[in-house]
């Protein structure tokens, strides 16, 4: 998992901008990267991304290529999946020999406020925080 450690990623007018810049900002790593050094699988969601590799260590080509896209500006890490176990955008993925199982994720500090309702955004944003969450928990309770 590769996120980004940009000051202004938790405010909501920031994610349009961070999900074009951490965008190109792959395509640019993958276009200096041999194909055979891609990741298996790439899914990203703002400024979070899951890469799947097929050893330990093949993910250190790509994280070294974006961090040369924007150096000293925008800085990526890497945190791997070592306990059969990873958290990706408030859901725990247990890996298990037969399939994947999902439940959701929240840090003990998590206070379940995404936004204030009297903050200034349109009414859609707002709406849009409640439905996603509640997909995300049928997606978990499936």
């Amino acid at each position: 998992m590769l996120n980004n450690n940009h000051p202004r990623a938790s405010s909501h007018h920031s994610c349009p901008y961070s999900e074009i810049i951490v965008d190109y900002s792959y395509k640019q790593a993958l276009g200096t990267l041999p194909t055979l050094q891609h990741p298996l699988t790439l899914a990203t969601f703002v400024y979070d991304s899951h890469t799947t590799w097929e050893g330990p260590e093949d993910h250190l080509p790509f994280l070294a290529a974006l961090n040369n896209v924007w150096p000293g500006k925008l800085a990526f890490t890497a945190e791997l999946c070592t306990t059969g176990q990873l958290s990706f955008l408030d859901v725990l993925v247990n890996l298990s020999e037969n399939a994947p199982t999902y439940e959701l994720y929240q840090k003990q500090t998590h206070s379940g406020m995404y936004l204030q309702f009297s903050a200034h955004c349109t009414i859609q944003v707002k709406l849009n925080i409640i439905t996603s969450e509640a997909i995300r928990q049928n997606l978990v309770d499936a």
